[in-house]
């Protein structure tokens, strides 16, 4: 699967880049079709062996290719895909084993319409090919830098697969060159097996630091501006690898490799096997330092929920739901606070409460059809919270079979939901299909409330009954938490065949409080959706999709005094619009509500508090404005809220500059 069809929408903003050849393949003369192309069952592992040279500029790689194959399988091999890169064109000749190799097909670049060659000679089992080339690139890079991804011709069976790696690289002077695997210093040569893909990147005026987290050699690149944040990130790069070597047993490659990403904090992603970006080094301070150790911990976990474990497109959630339940373990054992985990599972329930269909399951054409940014609210919201789900109703321990079962048995392979449930089914003796068909095959969603019915007490106890009642279109076993003045803590789980039920607790010291979900690890539904709360949701998003700013003011009036249960999100994005349209006090009582809306990010919770404070400068009432503004600094976990719209980027050294300076529209 083309590396680039995977996390597009996090790649998006990254410059991918297309070969130029020196000419086209020579095809030998049109022969005999001596059968089609046959994908084997369990592929032969292919070697590559790549001497390239970038450019002055680093616009221009040139390189000679040898890829070698032996037929591992029980059947002859024919023929061969090829993947070219989007808008390549082929080198002047495709040699097999000193043969010209048949071109049966050429793709054009196309990644739906792939290359295929046909061997002159049948690959008979046991046998082995060598298949040389040579090939160019060029891309539109910066000057002093050039990300390589999917930059070289690779022997593709129509599923992922694992492969070995030596490469060789000649950068200019003045460059550093980071790899998906370490240098050999003696050979010159830089190497990685097991590996699903070979990443480059190639840069000047950047530093490095390495680590070592036993056999594991990490390595991280930065600016002078990223010093401090590098030393961050390797330092929980270290930490990291070494917690899951403890969880797992292994790590699955010899190095690690940190690149700086884009400039803003917004994330990271997986380059290639063995290498990372995390974005926004050099903005260190706009970022809580628990962000910047998930996003260390979540993009390692990809080195086996995606690199060594390996997805197809429609098992992107999948994989991505794995890794960041693994994270987020990595996350509590060290204390941390699931604050960003929480922000993962805000975008799926976003998602639900504008009235969207988060079916995972789909066909491509059903796919085509998508309309909202599936990528961020299913593939990554509902994907962790899918996983989550599973993990708080088959319990941690059952849960850690599972994911350490999966890595024994799919390394090197891809996983898909059906692999998955057998493996689930089978560590859990359950069949789990009421569980997959709600959570992956539907648009259903959780909502359950809980209140107490009835306290008693006798000579000895303290009797309580409280009704659980499901709310949403999902049932399940939820986790019900009774906290009693003596500090003891009694959790039951509800009957997810019922949708009301009694449950029954007994503690000697008064009851304090009950809790659904005491450990925040359910996507919940509060308040419950209803049909108007969702046509409400969909409404004030016109207000600003369709530029219906104008209309805020009567949408605000309904939504406050038509009893409507309308969720945080949603509150702000009607503030927003409040204020375009210039109606300062009711956009004030609109971010009010907002930031005390409990579904509220710490992201959103800072802005909507910010944002009462502009309304209150706009208002003449300064005073106010300011303990907003102080306010705002108090929120834990906070990260930033860009609004493109108006040039503004609330972070701490915005609100800093609010209480010099008060906010004017101009």
């Amino acid at each position: 699967m083309p590396r680039h069809f995977m996390l597009s929408c996090v790649r998006g903003a990254l410059v991918f880049f297309a070969l130029i050849g020196a000419g086209c393949v020579k095809p030998a003369a049109v022969s005999a079709n001596r059968g089609d192309f046959r994908a084997p069952r369990n592929p032969p592992r292919v070697e590559y062996t790549i001497r390239c040279t970038i450019g002055p500029t680093v616009d221009r790689l040139t390189a000679r290719e040898m890829i070698r194959i032996t037929n591992t399988t029980t059947m002859p091999l024919r023929r061969l895909q090829l993947r070219w890169p989007a808008g390549s064109e082929k080198s002047a000749e495709i040699k097999g084993n000193g043969e010209p190799l048949v071109l049966v097909h050429d793709s054009k670049g196309l990644e739906t319409d792939p290359m295929v060659i046909e061997i002159p000679h049948p690959l008979v089992p046991g046998e082995s090919l060598a298949i040389d080339m040579e090939f160019s690139l060029s891309s539109p890079s910066r000057t002093d830098q050039s990300l390589f991804v999917d930059w070289y011709p690779q022997v593709y069976w129509g599923y992922p697969t694992h492969a070995d790696y030596r490469v060789k690289v000649r950068a200019p002077p003045g460059y550093v060159v980071a790899t998906s695997g370490p240098l050999d210093p003696a050979s010159g040569w830089y190497n990685i097996r097991h590996a699903e893909s070979f990443g480059m990147f190639v840069a000047k005026g950047l530093r490095s630091k390495e680590s070592q987290s036993g056999d594991v050699v990490i390595q991280c690149f930065f600016t002078e501006k990223g010093e401090a944040c590098a030393n961050l990130i390797l330092e929980t790069a270290t930490d990291v690898v070494n917690f899951y070597h403890d969880r797992f047993g292994f790590y699955p490659y010899a190095s690690l490799t940190i690149v700086p990403g884009q400039e803003f904090p917004v994330g990271g992603f997986p380059v290639a096997t063995g290498m990372v970006a995390i974005h926004g080094m050099e903005r260190m301070p706009d970022a809580s330092p628990l962000h910047w150790r998930w996003i260390t911990a979540h993009e390692i976990g990809h080195e086996y929920w995606y690199e060594y474990v390996m997805p197809l497109d429609s098992s992107q959630w999948l994989l991505i739901g794995l890794g960041m339940y693994f994270d987020r373990e990595y996350v509590l054992a060290r204390k941390l606070g699931p604050g960003e985990h929480h922000k993962l599972m805000s975008r799926y329930l976003d998602g639900v409460r504008k009235g969207l269909d988060t079916t995972i399951t789909r066909s491509p054409e059903q796919m085509a059809e998508v309309k909202f940014d599936f990528n961020n609210v299913v593939v990554h919201g509902k994907g962790f919270s899918v996983m989550s789900a599973l993990a708080n109703c088959l319990g941690r321990k059952v849960f850690e079979r599972i994911g350490n079962r999966c890595l024994k048995e799919f390394g090197g392979r891809y996983l898909d939901l059906g692999r998955f449930r057998s493996v689930c089914e089978e560590e859990s003796g359950q069949d789990l299909g009421w569980f997959f068909d709600q959570w992956v095959g539907s648009n259903r969603h959780l909502s359950y409330d809980a209140e107490v019915q009835s306290s008693e007490r006798t000579a000895d106890d303290y009797l309580i009954e409280v009704k659980a009642t499901c709310r949403g279109s999902l049932t399940m076993p939820v986790p019900l938490a009774a906290y009693f003045e003596d500090g003891t803590v009694q959790v039951q789980f509800t009957d997810r065949l019922l949708k009301e039920q009694q449950l029954h607790f007994k503690g000697k010291s008064p009851l304090r409080e009950i809790r659904l979900d005491p450990n925040e690890e359910l996507a919940l539904i509060f308040p419950p959706l209803t049909q108007a709360n969702i046509a409400m949701a969909k409404r004030i998003r016109a207000l600003r999709d369709e530029g219906e700013q104008e209309s805020a003011i009567a949408v605000f009036n309904e939504a406050t005094q038509g009893g409507l249960q309308v969720a945080g999100g949603s509150w702000f994005h009607l503030g927003l619009a409040l204020y375009d349209a210039g109606h300062y006090s009711e956009a004030l009582d609109a971010f009010g509500r907002a930031s005390v809306s409990r579904e509220m990010t710490p992201d959103f919770r800072l802005g909507a508090l910010v944002w009462q404070g502009h309304m209150l400068d706009l208002l003449d009432r300064r005073e106010e404005a300011l303990q907003a503004y102080k306010k705002s600094l108090s929120v834990e976990g906070f990260h930033y809220v860009r609004h493109s719209q108006y040039g503004i980027e609330v972070n701490r050294a915005w609100v800093e500059e609010r209480l010099r300076t008060p906010f004017s529209r101009e």
